[in-house]
């Protein structure tokens, strides 16, 4: 679910999953903002709040790279249209190998 708030989006993921056989929850909350050349996605809660989780230049919509400490977070944005856009996530560290794709539509 996107919503507007001030110049950016709050960006809320509710995620309900069956991942190698283990049912699996997460809740994240983004602020996702702009400016003239890039596209950021912020935390929205807890420790980490603000702190940037991704940014993507908008005129070369290379791979953005997040630290978590082993681990490593490479996402991807293609922007669709002004109203839909996808992301894929490569998750790598001691005790992950994930693939994510996810697609997100305003609803708005």
């Amino acid at each position: 679910m996107i919503k507007k708030k001030n110049k950016s989006f709050e960006f809320i993921e509710n995620i309900k999953t069956n991942f190698n056989k283990k049912y699996t929850t997460g809740f994240q909350v983004y602020k996702v903002s702009e400016n003239r050349n890039n596209i950021f996605f912020h935390f929205g809660l807890g420790i980490d709040k603000n702190k940037i989780y991704q940014k993507f230049n908008k005129k070369n919509l290379k791979p953005s790279i997040y630290f978590c400490g082993k681990d490593f977070y490479i996402s991807s944005l293609n922007v669709l249209s002004k109203n839909h856009f996808t992301i894929r996530t490569k998750i790598n560290g001691p005790k992950k190998n994930y693939n994510i794709f996810s697609k997100y539509f305003r609803t708005i």
